[in-house]
């Protein structure tokens, strides 16, 4: 005789029911909230006829997302509220001719990040709370000399390997390398000297 797991059984099932009533959680993050496998989700979906038509949904979410992006969100904003990656709707609205160039935007959102850092946020977190670039905005505190000490040893560190970066395809992740390399020697050369 077969025993079964009912803690499994339950945990798979609030996993099931998650993914039917939140059309924008994947199974990944279905089967991690309810604690079982992405494999065991996947097969029980699949034995229930649950499974969703992937492509049709992301064609939903990126026809919603060009529409909030024509309502005024930047691409940033619009990508991360339907749950689809910036290039997606970056190539879709370039496709289509829907790209606009809103420099205006795109001063005042630079201008709320340096507000962001000034108030003690971090570089990364002022950048992403605004919807700028990390090197946008170390470029335009480094320009004002706003750039806090510990913060100076990364951008030295993105500019010395800024050609190299820009030419290989993992340029954030590389970016970020550099980063938390810089941050570890810095917090170790403050050690020697304490």
């Amino acid at each position: 005789m077969v025993k079964v797991n009912q803690e499994f059984v339950d945990s798979l099932n609030n996993a099931i029911q998650l993914y039917q009533k939140n059309i924008n959680l994947s199974i990944i993050a279905c089967a991690e909230t309810a604690g079982v496998s992405t494999s065991a989700l996947k097969k029980a979906l699949k034995a229930q006829g649950l499974s969703r038509d992937t492509q049709a949904l992301q064609k939903q979410k990126l026809e919603k997302a060009i529409e909030l992006y024509e309502k005024g969100l930047t691409i940033t904003e619009a990508s991360t509220q339907v749950a689809i990656s910036n290039a997606t709707l970056g190539k879709a609205l370039s496709s289509r001719g829907l790209l606009r160039r809103d420099v205006k935007a795109r001063k005042k959102n630079l201008q709320k990040a340096i507000e962001y850092y000034q108030q003690g946020l971090s570089v990364n977190a002022a950048a992403k709370k605004a919807y700028v670039g990390h090197s946008t905005l170390v470029a335009a505190l480094s320009k004002q000399d706003l750039l806090r000490e510990q913060d100076s040893a990364l951008e030295v560190v993105t500019d010395v390997y800024q050609p190299e970066i820009k030419e290989s395809r993992g340029y954030s992740m590389a970016l970020q390398l550099l980063h938390r390399s810089a941050r570890n020697n810095l917090v170790a050369f403050r050690g020697m000297y304490v």
